[in-house]
């Protein structure tokens, strides 16, 4: 994990209303990326929504954090993987 000022986490977790040490986990897993932009720390685009559905996750299945990457991961792909399965049946009637 890159060195990052003692507040970041503190600052980041009441911002996104996560718990500092869920958060510090997560960073120290290398789970999400945090960066700087004008002096300012913030998450990447979309990792606010992935760090919440991960924290969900690790309380209500019980799991740690690596594990819960893995299930939402996977789930992702599942959804993805319906979206072409969709898409194809879709052209397939149009060809009809």
């Amino acid at each position: 994990m890159p060195a990052y000022p003692e507040n970041v986490i503190v600052i980041l977790s009441e911002r996104f209303h996560i718990e500092r040490g869920f958060l510090a986990q997560c960073i120290a897993e290398s789970v999400i990326e945090i960066h700087e932009v004008e002096g300012e720390w913030d998450l990447s685009n979309g990792t606010a929504l992935r760090l919440r559905r991960l924290e969900r996750l690790c309380q209500t299945l019980d799991v740690d954090v690596p594990a819960a990457k893995q299930i939402l991961d996977l789930t992702e792909r599942i959804a993805d993987l319906e979206n072409q399965i969709q898409r194809l049946r879709d052209a397939h009637h149009a060809q009809k």
